[in-house]
């Protein structure tokens, strides 16, 4: 299995958890938790060594993870984050905050955009971006259930904030 499948499959599990002991506040707060621990690693190599190194043993990491983080994330969280360290996944904790974030933005139909301007916007095209975002995104995400693959894809550009796109035509021998 590679990088990528376990640190989704790790990320799945993450997301299972915090839907079986929370709401949507808990699936924003462990994924709160997780970019605090993955922003932890990467400004401090020092830490990101700690954790990595086979020279230290799991339990001496798994104290310094529960000195650091007790109380100030939520322990189902702490449990797996000393459940990732238990299995040597550590170093895949960058990948799996990336792949829990994919899924809970799936998950709530959320999209993400960058966008590019060529001078700072002041605050009234800040609105106005953030009101035609808002829009295009509806519509598309209307449009997607009889005609794009899905919602989030739609807004991602599968649909046109104007118009979606005819729906495919079928062959004859396929009806």
């Amino acid at each position: 299995m590679g990088p990528s499948i376990i640190a989704r499959n790790y990320a799945e599990t993450l997301l299972e958890l915090a839907h079986r002991h929370g709401d949507a506040g808990t699936v924003e707060a462990f994924g709160r938790a997780l970019d605090v621990v993955v922003e932890l690693l990467r400004r401090e190599p020092r830490v990101r060594e700690f954790l990595e190194t086979p020279r230290v043993e799991t339990a001496a990491k798994q104290r310094a993870l529960r000195t650091s983080f007790q109380g100030r994330v939520p322990d189902v969280f702490l449990r797996f984050l000393l459940v990732v360290v238990e299995k040597r996944r550590q170093a895949l904790l960058p990948q799996i905050a990336r792949e829990y974030q994919a899924l809970v933005d799936v998950s709530l139909n959320r999209v993400r955009a960058d966008v590019a301007l060529a001078r700072p916007a002041d605050p009234e095209l800040q609105r106005e971006i953030v009101r035609s975002a808002a829009c295009w995104c509806a519509s598309a995400t209307a449009c997607s259930t009889a005609r794009c693959a899905t919602a989030s894809r739609a807004c991602a550009g599968g649909c046109s904030p104007r118009a979606c796109p005819p729906p495919p035509r079928r062959a004859s021998s396929e009806r």
